[in-house]
């Protein structure tokens, strides 16, 4: 499930397949930002979730 942050996605069109995660802890501030202000009255839900450093290491997946 994907709910894009911005209601025009043209100039980052190179990056539609790709998912922006922090590797180390949340973004409090952006995650704040979009739940409280920019979603705030959507009905959807947040999932945070947490994946072993390993990850990195497998083959199609790329930190940047």
């Amino acid at each position: 499930m994907f709910y894009p942050n911005a209601a025009d996605r043209s100039r980052d069109a190179a990056w539609h397949g790709y998912v922006n995660l922090s590797i180390s802890n949340i973004n409090e501030r952006f995650f704040g930002i979009c739940a409280n202000n920019w979603h705030r009255d959507k009905d959807f839900w947040w999932a945070v979730f947490s994946i072993r450093p390993e990850v990195m290491l497998h083959e199609g997946v790329y930190f940047t």
